[in-house]
């Protein structure tokens, strides 16, 4: 019987945390890239943000802000990596 009660409490607690977050839906996503070029890793962390919020079923996104770059260490194969920031909506 106790382990009855102590399996329904847990139930119970799984579904109000399943519910809670399928409503909770991030309004910015970040993403990141990589690139031989400062062009290509831009490309790429959009990409990213955006693959990101289309778990979300939301496909309209602006880019927001400005997408930050970054130089790699000399002699590396990936020159550049990015950072973006997108807001999107279904």
């Amino acid at each position: 019987m106790i382990l009855r009660i102590l399996g329904l409490a847990f139930v119970i607690a799984g579904a109000m945390t399943t519910t809670a977050f399928a409503q909770f839906t991030p309004e910015v996503f970040d993403g990141a890239g990589y690139g031989s070029t400062a062009e290509t890793a831009v490309r790429q962390a959009i990409g990213d943000a955006e693959t990101t919020a289309s778990a979300y079923q939301l496909y309209n996104c602006q880019v927001l802000g400005e997408p930050e770059v970054f130089e790699q260490p000399p002699g590396s194969l990936r020159a550049f990596r990015a950072h973006a920031q997108v807001t999107c909506e279904p």
